[in-house]
């Protein structure tokens, strides 16, 4: 028989037995315990803003298509202030704030709750009065979008519990003219949508169907071609075919990707990708955000793709060669503070494909999104998890029930897909036509324990904040994964399945992974159902946070410390005998970071530093300009020397003049003109 599969086990060693016994103790809560849904998250929100209206403002600036809100958390030292126009700038500036500003988006991926979290006890610290708290409240304004998206985040605390990535905007994948009717179900009631495991027959052809694994059976990997191996088993999404067509799951609720929804290299006829940039009410929060706040310098995003594990990659891939000091400086930061070597890895697509093997995953988790670099841990967990490789669809041999591809290559539209390994059925003639059917570019949604691919970069947030808006913008994963006790790296790169399971008896007590347990279904007869369960891979249990959040407060306190800071650290007002005067002003950058990336210039979305010389009515600008504009001052010191002649006729005194130096991402600086005597 078939069920045998479910009842794999790990010997418990001697080196883990004390692991063993302090897990069945006081085990860790499993995901989603100590998590807070959308509503909960909301109403924390709306408490800490009552208490520190000081520092901390709350404003709803979106909704989701389910009509849940969406947060903007403002935090600065007297946040009122950023309401109130700055005498000292023009109208068309006046309403920006005076300081640079900073942004932290989590939640894109609806299933990443963990950024949530995170970002929550990061606004729990910055509106705080601890020292680091004011320090940070003082150099720059911190924006906040702490769950872009609510809807699906809510499927995480529903009933049935289950994983969805994208919004709830219905699609029509299969092109029946239904919207989102083909999803999955709880077959066997347990309040979960796990993985079905369905047996396949005598005669599979080569390189089907995935087989157990030899250590223990609840794991599994992909029948390899090269050695002639035939799978035991598909592994499918929980469910039924609803619409009758022959497909499972090909037209769940899941919508657009929102991580997917971003003008850089957006990806055009792919529902998954939306019908245009921006057309999610979520991903369009963001996109309005940055637009409307040029004060912007850096966009922290928490997410599953995290770039500041690895330096960043060479080449059109990568930032200009400009800007690669600046990320690089970023890459050593983080691993300093998280405990790694400091050393990194340069970051290679083909050196991580080669790393990126057979890695578990949240059996009902759609494919897109996930990180693509390797795995180094560290005490607190904070980095990312390995690569997730694509691998060969698994077709059932009943060419009835045609399960949700992995991957399938893009298609003519017009052109009928054949499948080249399915057995033909003399009994049924019509079973043997290839159907036409629109194959879209999408992965459709991974099932089982197979690996997963790496996030797409087509219309992702951080390629546009860095090509199309020069920011400085970085990701962060923020938990690299399962990891029991006693394992090495290399040993959780070479077998991620194994460990993930170990990590599953000897820490969680067997409780993120349910038993595989006979089921006979209505279509498919006899069937498994069980695996991990939704989100417990992609989140660490509630305890883990706090570790997390420390690490990341310590990275978010030098990230404030790097923007550019203008300051005229030298000026000088001559009287050179009758109404002459000369004026002479260094004007330099005391942070860290340039007052414009390369990418910026290279794109002219950079805003030049603006220096102005405010004159009484009766004084004359003999040489230089009474408006300058500086394209660029570096970091850590970078200045630049202005000089003017002017004529200033009696009674009128120099002192009545004003020496204006604004730039939206480094402050204002406002000097009086005080003379001295030749």
């Amino acid at each position: 028989m078939f069920f045998w599969l479910g009842m794999g086990t790990i010997p418990t060693t001697a080196g883990n037995a004390a692991w063993v016994s302090a897990a069945l103790n006081e085990p860790p809560p499993v995901f989603p315990e100590g998590y807070d849904d959308p509503e909960t998250f909301g109403k924390t929100l709306r408490e800490l803003a009552a208490v520190r209206s000081d520092c901390l403002q709350l404003t709803q600036v979106g909704t989701s298509l389910e009509r849940r809100p969406i947060w903007l958390v403002t935090i600065t030292q007297d946040v009122a202030a950023l309401e109130r126009p700055d005498p000292n700038l023009r109208a068309n500036d006046a309403r920006r704030p005076a300081k640079p500003g900073v942004l932290i988006a989590a939640g894109l991926e609806g299933d990443h709750l963990v950024g949530c979290q995170v970002a929550l006890k990061l606004i729990e610290r910055l509106s705080g009065d601890d020292e680091a708290a004011l320090q940070i409240r003082e150099r720059v304004v911190v924006y906040v979008l702490p769950q872009l998206n609510p809807d699906a985040a809510e499927r995480l605390f529903g009933t049935p519990r289950r994983v969805v990535r994208a919004n709830l905007r219905p699609l029509d994948r299969d092109r029946d003219g239904q919207f989102a009717e083909d999803g999955p179900e709880d077959l066997d009631g347990d309040g979960l949508i796990l993985t079905m495991r369905r047996p396949l027959p005598a005669g599979t052809a080569v390189g089907r169907g995935r087989i157990p694994l030899e250590e223990d059976a609840r794991g599994s990997r992909p029948a390899d071609p090269a050695k002639a191996e035939r799978g035991v088993f598909l592994e499918l999404v929980e469910g039924i075919d609803n619409d009758g067509d022959g497909r499972l799951y090909e037209d769940p609720e899941d919508g657009v990707h929102l991580a997917r929804n971003f003008p850089q290299d957006w990806s055009e006829f792919d529902p998954e990708a939306g019908w245009a940039p921006g057309s999610e009410p979520e991903s369009l929060v963001m996109l309005r955000f940055v637009a409307d706040h040029p004060e912007l310098v850096a966009v922290w995003l928490f997410g599953l793709r995290d770039t500041l594990r690895d330096e960043p990659p060479t080449g059109a891939a990568g930032p200009l060669d400009g800007d690669r000091p600046l990320y690089a400086d970023l890459t050593q930061l983080y691993r300093r503070l998280a405990g790694l070597d400091p050393k990194p890895k340069p970051s290679k697509d083909d050196q991580n494909q080669k790393e990126s093997q057979s890695t578990p995953h949240d059996p009902t988790t759609s494919p897109a999104d996930h990180s693509d670099q390797p795995v180094k841990r560290n005490a607190v967990a904070v980095v990312l998890a390995p690569p997730h490789p694509v691998e060969p669809n698994d077709k059932p041999s009943d060419p009835a029930v045609q399960p949700a591809r992995l991957e399938e290559p893009r298609r003519d539209l017009a052109q009928p897909v054949q499948d080249e390994n399915q057995p033909q059925d003399a009994a049924n003639p019509t079973l043997n036509q290839p159907k036409a059917e629109p194959t879209l570019s999408r992965p459709a949604p991974v099932v089982g324990q197979g690996p997963i691919p790496p996030p797409p970069t087509d219309g992702h947030p951080l390629e546009w904040l860095e090509k199309q808006r020069g920011l400085v913008a970085f990701g962060s994963r923020l938990w690299s994964g399962p990891e029991p006790p006693g394992v090495d790296a290399d040993d959780l790169k070479t077998n991620p399945t194994l460990n993930a399971l170990r990590w599953n008896d000897q820490v969680m007590n067997g409780r993120a992974f349910k038993p595989f347990t006979p089921f006979e279904h209505p279509t498919l007869g006899s069937v498994e159902i069980g695996g991990w369960l939704p989100g417990v891979l992609l989140n660490p249990p509630a305890d883990q946070i706090e570790a997390i959040a420390e690490v990341h407060w310590a990275m978010l306190c030098e990230v404030t410390r790097k923007p550019p800071r203008l300051a005229v650290t030298q000026l000088e007002v001559t009287h050179r005998g009758g109404p002459i005067h000369t004026v002479e002003a260094t004007i330099a950058n005391l942070g860290q970071w340039p007052t414009a990336t390369a990418r910026g210039l290279a794109n002219r979305t950079a805003h030049p530093v603006l220096v102005r010389l405010e004159l009484p009515q009766d004084i004359r600008v003999l040489v230089g300009r009474a408006n300058e504009s500086l394209e660029r001052l570096e970091g850590s010191g970078g200045s630049k020397v202005l000089r003017w002649t002017l004529l200033v006729p009696p009674p009128v005194a120099v002192d009545q003049a004003r020496l204006v130096v604004f730039h939206p991402q480094a402050g204002v600086v406002v000097r009086p003109l005080q003379r001295k005597h030749k």
